[in-house]
């Protein structure tokens, strides 16, 4: 039977991080012993295929109509389950294809925003499968309240019939969706000029189109819309808020007072002749690094590079963004980054790595299947901080102590940034006039509370604001999360190692993040106490 996680569909399609449904979560492996083996990851079906082989396709309706009038066909005059479900199959098939060929013209775009052809590309993938994905979910609609819905019933969970028995046209709100994508590349393009009062303008449009897609699925606010349909979140946005006032009391004092301190001293990593920060180093360094640390990580990787499924190069051309996605169809992770031609690509790098790793060991649902992003982001940041230990290694005796101190304040800063976001956009979309003006007088109103310095255009550097609003406080979540990790690793590097393995081989779309916490005896990120102890742990080394 085909069990599925009922989730909005499509919402962050683009994101590798998400939320789960109810399945129980597997039992990871038992010992230190295994988790030293690399055995908390279970292998699963690859494709195996050089990404330089997967070449964009300019796909059409035509094969997929065509399956399409087959499952109408039993809707109308009945058939058996095996014949439902083989076409059931080449329909999903065909949208798992149609999925990574957006997400291939996708990567084209982020490469060069300017290219108008690859804008388009993109778009146009982007409506493609927005259409097919709903006239998926229409003829799966017109089976399940059919006098045959039983062959659907003999396949899918009773929670899903009862899913595309309530589906109507559009509820996927791909119009509205539409309009946004054409938003965002516009933002994009801005971008590229430097224009910030236009700039200001897209976001306040951007706003009030996100304000109707809450208002049509029935919400108050788009910020309950976004936590619970776009990040499927155990947390509301009230409750971020207290979480907020924690880090305002353990982490905003801390930072004010070492910031000036540590950039003073870290300022030789962007200046040292020696250390080199083009992809191949950073490769190197994690090829020499990762076995150390575990061999299951140290296979991803040798399989990544073998593939060829990263694009870390610096480039002055590539949108200033850093992601790892998932190619469906051939079940394969791919990470794209814009790195600084600086120190900072080590550490852009070992956080995507971190993302690239779990994808690579399970299995993603593209149209049901949603990661819990907080998850997610503790397996990227924890890994930031699994490879402190071995900094000297990478960046030699002499710079590694320098390495670890701006590793650890920026972490520090995820936690603060993360929240402040989070405050910046819950103001913006509940203020009733937001006009350009206003929405640099909240963020520099925001910003005072957190005794942090910034102009007041910086937000809109910021792409998380324009493309994925409400994501930001996942890096403060899970950034709390990995400081703890890093606690452990000063007092018992093995067992925090394993207590990361543990979560990075966990299923972000089975697990949530506070099952997670649980399982490896992490503390409630929402308690004052865990704030206050992950503190302590960066005094410690701020004070070194």
């Amino acid at each position: 039977m085909k069990v599925k996680c009922i989730v909005a569909l499509l919402l962050c399609a683009s994101l590798l991080c998400g939320c789960g449904g109810e399945t129980k979560p597997s039992v990871p492996a038992e010992t230190p012993d295994a988790a030293a083996a690399g055995d908390y990851y279970e292998d699963v079906w690859r494709g195996d295929t050089h990404f330089e082989s997967i070449e964009y396709e300019h796909c059409d309706r035509a094969y997929f109509d065509n399956l399409l009038l087959q499952l109408r066909d039993i809707a109308q005059h009945g058939g058996t389950a095996e014949a439902f479900d083989e076409i059931d199959n080449y329909l999903l098939e065909e949208l798992y294809y149609i999925s990574d060929m957006r997400t291939l013209a996708d990567l084209a775009y982020y490469r060069n925003p300017a290219d108008s052809d690859a804008a388009a590309r993109a778009q146009y993938s982007m409506e493609l499968y927005l259409e097919l994905n709903d006239a998926y979910c229409l003829a799966m609609h017109e089976l399940a309240v059919s006098p045959h819905a039983d062959v659907l019933e003999e396949i899918y969970h009773p929670d899903m019939c009862a899913w595309f028995r309530d589906y109507q046209a559009g509820s996927d709100q791909s119009e509205l969706m539409t309009r946004e994508n054409e938003l965002v590349q516009e933002y994009y393009t801005l971008l590229e000029e430097g224009d910030e009062e236009a700039i200001s303008e897209v976001y306040v449009a951007l706003v009030a189109l996100r304000r109707e897609m809450a208002q049509r699925a029935g919400y108050d606010s788009f910020a309950d819309y976004a936590y619970e349909n776009y990040y499927c979140k155990y947390y509301t946005p009230a409750e971020a808020a207290a979480f907020a006032g924690h880090v305002k009391t353990w982490f905003v004092p801390l930072y004010a007072e070492y910031d000036a301190r540590v950039r003073t001293e870290t300022e030789q990593l962007w200046s040292a002749p020696a250390l080199r920060c083009d992809a191949q180093a950073v490769l190197a360094a994690m090829e020499k690094v990762l076995p150390e640390i575990s061999p299951g990580l140290a296979a991803a990787f040798d399989y990544m590079c073998s593939y060829g499924l990263y694009d870390i190069d610096y480039d002055d051309e590539k949108a200033e963004i850093g992601f790892t996605t998932r190619l469906y169809y051939w079940n394969e992770p791919f990470i794209f980054n814009a790195p600084a031609d600086d120190f900072t690509a080590y550490l852009d790098m070992f956080h995507e790595f971190g993302h690239y790793a779990n994808s690579f060991y399970t299995m993603g649902d593209l149209l049901f299947g949603m990661a819990d992003n907080d998850l997610c982001e503790l397996q990227s940041q924890g890994l930031e901080m699994l490879m402190l230990p071995h900094y000297e290694t990478i960046f030699g005796k002499k710079l590694a102590p320098l390495a670890e101190k701006f590793t650890v304040m920026n972490m520090l800063d995820s936690v603060i940034t993360g929240v402040l976001y989070d405050e910046f956009q819950q103001r913006v979309f509940a203020e009733a006039n937001l006009t350009p003006e206003r929405v640099g007088e909240i963020y520099a109103d925001v910003c005072a509370e957190y005794d942090y310095d910034a102009d007041e255009s910086e937000w809109i550097w910021i792409l998380h604001n324009f493309e994925h609003p409400f994501y930001y406080i996942s890096y403060a979540v899970s950034a709390l999360g990995a400081l703890e990790l890093y606690a452990d690793l000063l007092e018992d590097p093995a067992a925090a190692t394993d207590r990361y393995l543990q979560i990075s081989a966990m299923d972000t779309e089975v697990w949530e993040y506070t099952q997670a916490l649980d399982e490896v005896g992490l503390g409630d990120f929402m308690a004052e106490e865990t704030s206050r102890a992950a503190a302590a742990a960066v005094r410690s080394v701020l004070e070194q």
